[in-house]
């Protein structure tokens, strides 16, 4: 399950697909590599929708 730091890193891709994990890093207050991190888990195939 997402928490809310998941949920800020996914609302400022939605809002900037083009943004940088710097930049975001910046924004939502944390390391460039824990931006990195939690993209890497949030695009991992679970958290993706099931196909069937």
């Amino acid at each position: 399950m997402p928490d809310d730091l998941d949920r800020k890193i996914i609302h400022g891709l939605n809002c900037s697909p083009q943004v940088s994990f710097r930049h975001l890093s910046e924004v939502v207050g944390v390391s460039e590599q824990t931006v990195a991190r939690r993209y890497s888990a949030c695009a991992a195939p679970a958290w993706s929708a099931s196909s069937g």
